[in-house]
Protein backbone atom coordinates (compact mmCIF):
# COMPACT_ATOMS: atom_id res chain seq x y z
CA UNK A 1 0.00 0.00 0.00
CA UNK A 2 2.97 2.64 0.80
CA UNK A 3 3.85 2.23 -2.97
CA UNK A 4 0.07 2.84 -4.38
CA UNK A 5 0.30 5.83 -2.37
CA UNK A 6 4.03 7.32 -3.12
CA UNK A 7 2.27 6.20 -6.70
CA UNK A 8 -0.35 9.01 -6.22
CA UNK A 9 2.50 11.43 -5.19
CA UNK A 10 -0.08 13.60 -2.87
CA UNK A 11 1.10 15.51 -0.12
CA UNK A 12 0.03 13.67 2.29
CA UNK A 13 1.72 12.54 5.74
CA UNK A 14 1.70 8.38 6.20
CA UNK A 15 1.39 7.02 9.24
CA UNK A 16 2.63 3.27 9.61
CA UNK A 17 1.38 1.06 12.55
CA UNK A 18 3.26 -2.19 11.80
CA UNK A 19 3.39 -3.98 15.16
CA UNK A 20 6.93 -4.59 16.60
CA UNK A 21 8.33 -7.19 14.36
CA UNK A 22 8.59 -4.70 11.32
CA UNK A 23 11.16 -2.16 11.69
CA UNK A 24 11.55 -1.66 8.05
CA UNK A 25 12.30 2.19 7.23
CA UNK A 26 11.00 3.63 4.13
CA UNK A 27 11.34 7.17 2.48
CA UNK A 28 8.28 9.69 3.47
CA UNK A 29 6.67 7.49 5.98
CA UNK A 30 6.67 7.59 9.41
CA UNK A 31 6.86 4.22 10.84
CA UNK A 32 5.81 3.88 14.30
CA UNK A 33 5.64 0.53 14.87
CA UNK A 34 3.57 -0.69 17.83
CA UNK A 35 1.10 1.74 19.59
CA UNK A 36 -1.15 1.62 22.67
CA UNK A 37 -3.32 4.65 20.67
CA UNK A 38 -4.09 2.88 17.33
CA UNK A 39 -7.62 4.31 18.60
CA UNK A 40 -6.98 7.89 18.56
CA UNK A 41 -4.93 7.67 15.14
CA UNK A 42 -7.52 5.86 13.40
CA UNK A 43 -9.97 8.65 15.08
CA UNK A 44 -7.46 11.28 13.56
CA UNK A 45 -7.17 9.69 10.07
CA UNK A 46 -8.29 10.46 6.63
CA UNK A 47 -8.53 7.17 5.32
CA UNK A 48 -6.94 4.05 7.29
CA UNK A 49 -5.85 1.10 5.19
CA UNK A 50 -5.50 -1.87 7.02
CA UNK A 51 -5.83 -5.31 7.43
CA UNK A 52 -10.02 -6.98 7.63
CA UNK A 53 -9.34 -7.23 11.62
CA UNK A 54 -12.82 -6.63 13.39
CA UNK A 55 -11.93 -4.40 16.39
CA UNK A 56 -10.03 -1.52 13.65
CA UNK A 57 -12.62 -2.19 11.27
CA UNK A 58 -15.25 -1.46 14.30
CA UNK A 59 -13.07 1.55 15.51
CA UNK A 60 -12.89 3.12 11.79
CA UNK A 61 -16.89 2.93 11.54
CA UNK A 62 -17.80 4.35 14.80
CA UNK A 63 -15.24 7.26 14.12
CA UNK A 64 -16.49 7.59 10.81
CA UNK A 65 -13.17 6.97 9.74
CA UNK A 66 -13.37 6.16 5.83
CA UNK A 67 -11.02 2.91 5.34
CA UNK A 68 -9.64 0.18 3.07
CA UNK A 69 -9.87 -3.24 4.47
CA UNK A 70 -7.85 -5.75 2.72
CA UNK A 71 -7.77 -9.78 4.34
CA UNK A 72 -5.45 -12.12 4.90
CA UNK A 73 -6.10 -14.30 1.81
CA UNK A 74 -7.73 -17.50 3.10
CA UNK A 75 -8.28 -16.19 6.19
CA UNK A 76 -12.20 -16.90 6.53
CA UNK A 77 -12.66 -14.73 9.54
CA UNK A 78 -10.65 -11.59 7.73
CA UNK A 79 -12.48 -12.45 4.31
CA UNK A 80 -15.63 -12.57 6.47
CA UNK A 81 -15.30 -8.63 7.76
CA UNK A 82 -13.78 -7.34 4.66
CA UNK A 83 -16.46 -8.45 2.21
CA UNK A 84 -19.02 -6.78 4.87
CA UNK A 85 -16.93 -3.73 4.06
CA UNK A 86 -17.37 -4.33 0.58
CA UNK A 87 -13.68 -5.66 0.14
CA UNK A 88 -11.73 -8.82 -0.73
CA UNK A 89 -8.26 -9.88 -1.27
CA UNK A 90 -7.79 -9.05 -4.97
CA UNK A 91 -8.70 -4.98 -4.10
CA UNK A 92 -4.84 -5.14 -2.87
CA UNK A 93 -4.51 -4.53 -6.53
CA UNK A 94 -6.44 -1.68 -6.92
CA UNK A 95 -5.27 0.28 -4.15
CA UNK A 96 -4.35 3.64 -5.61
CA UNK A 97 -8.49 3.85 -7.17
CA UNK A 98 -9.35 3.00 -3.63
CA UNK A 99 -7.22 5.45 -2.00
CA UNK A 100 -8.48 8.31 -4.02
CA UNK A 101 -12.12 7.24 -3.74
CA UNK A 102 -11.99 7.46 0.62
CA UNK A 103 -9.55 10.56 0.33
CA UNK A 104 -12.48 11.98 -1.59
CA UNK A 105 -15.09 10.67 0.41
CA UNK A 106 -15.87 12.87 3.88
CA UNK A 107 -16.26 11.22 7.18
CA UNK A 108 -18.89 9.30 7.99
CA UNK A 109 -21.04 10.79 10.52
CA UNK A 110 -20.94 9.32 13.99
CA UNK A 111 -23.76 8.76 16.53
CA UNK A 112 -22.30 11.04 19.24
CA UNK A 113 -25.31 10.02 21.93
CA UNK A 114 -24.68 6.28 22.80
CA UNK A 115 -24.14 7.07 26.67
CA UNK A 116 -27.80 8.70 25.86
CA UNK A 117 -29.40 5.68 24.41
CA UNK A 118 -27.95 3.60 26.59
CA UNK A 119 -29.60 5.44 29.53
CA UNK A 120 -32.92 5.20 27.84
CA UNK A 121 -32.75 1.68 27.41
CA UNK A 122 -31.50 0.85 30.57
CA UNK A 123 -34.08 2.94 32.20
CA UNK A 124 -36.99 1.10 30.15
CA UNK A 125 -35.40 -2.10 32.02
CA UNK A 126 -35.66 -0.79 35.45
CA UNK A 127 -39.49 0.30 35.69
Amino acid sequence: SIESILKLNLDIEIILVTGPSITKKFDNVKNLGFVDNLHELIYASDVVISLAGKSTIDEANAYGTPGIFIPIKDHFEQENNSKNEGFSFNDINKLDELILEKLEKKRNKVNANGAELAAEIIRKFTK
